[in-house]
């Protein structure tokens, strides 16, 4: 089988100038805002729930390589957006919270926390057809984590 084309491929966009980027002097937040800065000039693509049969299949076995580089990149842009969420979360930062978790809901990442840590944003808010839609949106995902980040979800 040929290689397809990765050019085609929709591939995940940091969009820079919507994220709460700000200076600081706080070494944990500047860590955080310069590894997904990094992240944004590197191709993203998150290739989860799939097995590697199934991308070598879809994708061309020639394209494999390529293809995990660009996935692994997806895991460090949901975890980097998982810790800088959570970190303005602690330090009472919703608003900007909740712009950075929404962001990483968009990507489909797939961890727990951001669900849980925006479902809390939106309880505070009072905005529990917020939290119906978060459900909506993790019942969506191609992952194992799904059943477990929607009976995360359930608890609000």
């Amino acid at each position: 089988m040929r290689p397809i084309d990765l050019s085609t491929l929709e591939y995940i966009k940091v969009p820079l100038d919507h994220l709460p980027f700000k200076k600081s002097t706080d070494e944990t937040l500047c860590e955080i805002q310069d590894k997904i800065k990094e992240l944004a000039e590197k191709k993203i693509f998150n290739l989860t729930g799939l097995s590697n049969t199934e991308i070598k299949y879809q994708y061309g076995a020639a394209n494999f390589d390529k293809l995990a580089t660009y996935d692994q990149n997806f895991t460090l842009l949901s975890r980097n957006l998982f810790k800088w969420g959570s970190y303005l979360y602690e330090n009472g930062d919703f608003s900007e919270a909740q712009t950075v978790l929404e962001y990483a809901v968009s990507c489909k990442a797939d961890i727990s926390g951001i669900y849980t840590t925006l479902s809390s944003i939106y309880q505070k808010q009072g905005n529990y057809s917020k939290i119906n839609e978060l459900k909506e949106q993790a019942a969506t995902l191609n992952t194992l984590m799904k059943d477990s980040i929607l009976k995360s979800l359930n608890q609000f």
